[in-house]
């Protein structure tokens, strides 16, 4: 077999591309820049949605046909769809506000299959919105939105209409914090050991 090309030099100013073992991370930072196809899972050989091709993945899922969305190369599952459609117990919802910006400091992954936030810059607009690592978005203005690929097309799509317009609403699922719990003060331990003592003697 012919050995692969090697892999060409990022241009100033370009990320280069991620690994696709990991997913690839859709970067935006240039409203211009075109949104282009996920390399193939080198488990599957499945080619993520892209292009015209993502309207049909986002069909599939709003009517819940996930199996379908994923043989036309959708990477998430059952989990990820119902994530987008009503959340769940471990995760939040929130609403951020993000000001339409050409570089809005704002890096998603696809691995997912769901717009999962990769990385936020300091400083950007995406900072200021509170958008943070780990972050779902969900949907775009009202718009739900399934797929990374969708979402960051909504979010290049509305910088360039609106740059100096309106804040774009997102709608973010965020994973909850583990709650811990707190020991109960030493007093209340000795306390109960000592009833324990009792109950134990009176018993004998």
């Amino acid at each position: 077999a012919a050995d692969a090309p090697p892999r060409s030099a990022a241009a100033p100013n370009e990320l280069p591309p991620g690994d696709p073992a990991d997913g690839t991370p859709v970067w935006l930072r240039s409203a211009g820049r075109a949104l282009g196809a996920t390399p193939a899972e080198p488990a599957s050989g499945r080619e993520a949605p892209a292009g015209r091709r993502v309207a049909e993945v986002e069909a599939l899922l709003s009517y819940g046909k996930v199996e379908q969305a994923v043989a036309a190369g959708w990477r998430g599952g059952e989990a990820e769809r119902a994530l987008v459609h009503h959340g769940g117990p471990a995760h939040s919802t929130l609403e951020l506000y993000l000001q339409p910006a050409s570089e809005p400091g704002l890096s998603l992954s696809d691995r997912r299959g769901v717009a999962l936030v990769e990385s936020v810059e300091q400083g950007s607009e995406a900072a200021a919105a509170g958008l943070r690592r780990g972050d779902v978005v969900c949907a775009v203005d009202g718009e739900p939105l399934y797929t990374c690929e969708a979402v960051s097309e909504a979010v290049l799509s509305a910088s360039l209409a609106q740059r100096y317009g309106p804040s774009l609403a997102l709608l973010v699922r965020r994973p909850a914090r583990p709650k811990h719990k707190r020991a109960a003060p030493l007093w209340q331990r000795e306390a109960a050991v000592s009833e324990l003592q009792a109950a134990w003697r009176a018993a004998r």
